[in-house]
C-alpha cells in the first residue's frame, strides 16, 4: 500500500499540515503503530481544531445545525457504545480542554450521519 503522503503534491502537503495534521501528527507519533479509523480521525481533527479555534463561525454554524440523531442511537446498544467508546478515546488522545460531552456529540454526528469530512483538505 502507497503511503498517503507519496500521492500528494507539495501543495496539497502544505495545505494539510496548515489545516491540520500539524496539530495530529505528534498523538498519531505517540500512537505508532496503531492507526485510528477514519471516522476517528475526522472526529480528532474537529476536536484539535475547535480547541485552537481554527473553525469559522460559519463552519462551526453548519456543523452545529447537523442532527445528532441521539433517540436513535440510543436504540441501539452497540451504535451508542462504538460512539461512546470512539468519543473517549479521541478525548483522551487530544489532550485538550474539550469535554467529553461536546466530542461525545460531534461523535453522534460524524460517526452516525456519515458526515462528508475530507482527511485532506485538497
Amino acid at each position: 500500500m502507497l503511503n498517503l503522503l507519496t500521492v500528494l503534491d507539495q501543495a496539497c502537503q502544505s495545505k494539510d499540515w496548515k489545516f491540520a495534521h500539524s496539530l495530529e501528527c505528534p498523538i498519531f507519533k505517540n500512537l505508532k503503530p496503531m492507526i485510528l479509523p477514519n471516522n476517528a480521525r475526522a472526529l480528532l481533527r474537529m476536536v484539535l481544531r475547535t480547541s485552537k479555534n481554527k473553525y469559522s463561525a460559519e463552519e462551526t454554524k453548519v456543523f452545529d445545525d447537523l442532527e445528532t440523531h441521539i433517540n436513535e442511537i440510543q436504540e441501539s446498544q452497540g451504535q451508542l457504545d462504538r460512539i461512546t467508546l470512539t468519543a473517549r478515546a479521541v478525548k483522551n488522545y487530544s489532550g485538550t480542554d474539550v469535554d467529553e460531552a461536546t466530542v461525545s456529540t460531534y461523535a453522534a454526528k460524524v460517526i452516525h450521519s456519515n458526515v462528508p469530512f475530507s482527511l485532506i483538505p485538497c
